[in-house]
């Protein structure tokens, strides 16, 4: 027996019915106002060209039909499967649509019009280039909107041929269009192809795009990861090398000392690179708006570099604008790692003449500060091509300057990253043996000039007796915390991880708590909820966080109700300056604090 005709055998899928439906709806639904008007313009020719008034009724039918596709295709794409049936319900208004349209052009070519015939084919070739753009993407609307002018067209001329009422002109006109009707075909076949092309093409560079950033996003995790874990004996470094200084007589045991201290100060510039490179990479570095005085800002850091100066022999010199503001807003760490990169290079590659830099803060639109400060360096300048990979990560240069200076090729692309970040630029400009300038612009808010500073004074040294509590799964770690804690006289209790620290927080009370982030069974901000949720003698107890390089680690401790955090590598000042502000009286907001 003959198997059953079925429509949905001869049909696209319905995922594929879906797509097709929609991207041509779309196409003609932005052409459905141009169309009308069209259509409108055409009547009113033919009514006073002609003087067919029944043109009017056809404008009014395609407008109809026009309107009627829409709740139409809506009707058909509500449902979650577009069926055989309703694909095929649209086609048939498509074709409706086209038919009603292509019946003027039958009308000027049976009628007795002069150049009747040519009009007919000017509107044959219009209708066919708008279709092919409009139904690009699918062959089955392309051929439901294109039948009815190709079988209009050709139905008219033939039947004057079969009734012999055709004149010389009939042929060639069947021929050109005809022709016609083939490139149109051949151009929307080679306009499909190219657009499915350039789908295939997009869904490609997404994938390598989502693969790219699947890759970023694994690097910055292992970077992250990698880092709290040399973070904890890093500090273990500075502090024992410190402490060891500190106690030895021996000028050959302290020079020994010095070397790991600077080694490990070394090893924390260069993670903390690479961990600013990873965020940059990311996308996750972020930049604050704090409010601090630009004129107490410049000489600190003018104060700081001024001691390395002189111990290269190295004139440092620093020229201020008369007018800087009394209050700014922006984010002065990373404004200071920025100069410190830029006065740090200056001072390693200038000569005998020193090192000049100048600040400018000037009023820019929007209420805002432009802050452009400029280094200039004595040194040896560089050439074209190292200035055009100056600002590339892990480039130096050349390679003699890694072997003398040292360093990792990072600082000045973060630097410059981190400008941007800030509103502004890092630029430079030098030739060999003139020197360097490089200049630094950045957007600072304008704040009046009554608002407190952000910066506050040093507090005093931490008072001897206290008893804290130091929570951190890592040996190394609480050996580190209790060496530094040591000159301060602190009586201090340790815990392995955040269970064993509410165990030890429920035999007595302390008068601070310091939590590591990370730790077995219990980690930091879990165990510093269930502390302030508890009665206990440590309820209200002041707690200070100890965090590595996870994102949002200081955000979860201050949620939970740290008074403040500190972030390893941890050296005994910030430690000091940490623990003195949490043991201060307590402030309406909290403000996380940074080694």
């Amino acid at each position: 027996m003959p198997r059953a005709f079925r429509l949905s055998q001869c049909l696209p899928d319905a995922d594929q019915r879906r797509r097709e439906i929609a991207d041509t709806s779309e196409n003609r639904r932005r052409l459905a106002p141009v169309r009308t008007v069209v259509v409108s313009a055409i009547a009113l020719l033919l009514h006073l060209g002609l003087g067919w008034a029944w043109a009017w009724l056809w404008a009014g039918a395609f407008c109809a039909a026009v309107a009627a596709e829409p709740l139409l295709v809506r009707r058909v794409l509500a449902r979650p499967v577009v069926s055989a049936a309703g694909f095929a319900a649209v086609l048939a208004m498509y074709a409706v649509v086209a038919t009603v349209y292509a019946s003027v052009g039958v009308a000027l070519w049976m009628g007795d019009v002069p150049d009747g015939k040519v009009g007919a084919v000017l509107l044959l070739a219009g209708t066919l280039v708008n279709i092919g753009l409009v139904s690009r993407t699918s062959r089955w609307t392309f051929a439901a909107s294109t039948a009815p002018y190709v079988l209009l067209f050709f139905a008219a001329p033939a039947w004057l041929l079969a009734t012999g009422r055709a004149g010389p002109v009939e042929p060639f006109l069947m021929l050109g269009g005809a022709l016609l009707i083939g490139q149109t075909v051949a151009a929307w076949r080679d306009l499909s192809a190219a657009q499915l092309s350039e789908a295939r093409a997009r869904l490609e560079l997404d994938a390598r795009r989502a693969e790219a950033e699947a890759a970023t996003a694994a690097k910055s995790a292992f970077i992250a990861a990698v880092s709290h874990e040399l973070r904890t004996p890093l500090s273990g470094l500075l502090a024992a090398a410190t402490e060891l200084k500190r106690r030895t007589v021996d000028a050959e045991q302290a020079a020994c000392a010095e070397v790991v201290a600077d080694s490990a100060r070394f090893m924390r510039t260069l993670l903390n690179d690479l961990l600013d490179l990873a965020k940059l990479d990311a996308g996750r570095m972020q930049v604050e708006t704090l409010t601090f005085d630009p004129g107490l800002f410049l000489h600190e850091v003018q104060r700081f570099w001024a001691v390395e100066a002189a111990k290269r022999g190295v004139p440092l010199q620093l020229t201020a604008a008369t007018s800087l503001p009394d209050r700014v807003g922006g984010d002065p760490t990373r404004l200071r790692q920025v100069l410190n990169n830029l006065l740090s290079n200056a001072l390693k590659f200038t000569g005998s003449e020193g090192v000049r830099w100048s600040v400018d803060v000037t009023a820019v639109a929007g209420g805002r500060q432009l802050l452009t400060v400029q280094v200039r360096d004595t040194g040896p300048g560089l050439t074209d091509v190292a200035m055009a990979r100056l600002f590339e990560p892990f480039h130096q240069g050349e390679a003699s300057v890694a072997r003398t200076h040292g360093g990792t090729g990072l600082g000045l692309a973060i630097s410059r990253e981190l400008a941007r970040l800030m509103g502004g630029d890092l630029t430079a400009e030098s030739r060999p043996g003139e020197g360097a300038v490089f200049t630094l612009t950045a957007v600072l808010a304008t704040v009046a000039a009554s608002t407190p500073a952000g910066a506050a004074t040093a507090p005093a040294p931490a008072s001897p007796g206290l008893r804290v509590l130091v929570a951190d799964d890592h040996e190394i770690g609480r050996r580190t915390l209790g060496l530094l804690l040591e000159p301060t006289g602190a009586e201090v209790t340790f815990a392995a991880d955040g269970l064993e620290a509410l165990e030890r927080a429920a035999q007595g009370a302390f008068d601070l708590i310091l939590l590591d982030f990370h730790m077995p069974r219990l980690d930091g901000p879990a165990a510093l909820r269930r502390l302030r949720a508890e009665p206990g003698p440590n309820q209200g107890a002041p707690v200070l966080a100890v965090t590595g390089a996870e994102s949002g680690g200081a955000e979860a401790f201050i949620a939970a109700g740290a008074q403040g955090c500190i972030a390893k590598p941890l050296t005994a000042q910030a430690l000091y300056d940490a623990v003195e502000s949490c043991l201060a009286p307590p402030k309406a907001a909290p403000v996380p604090l940074s080694a």
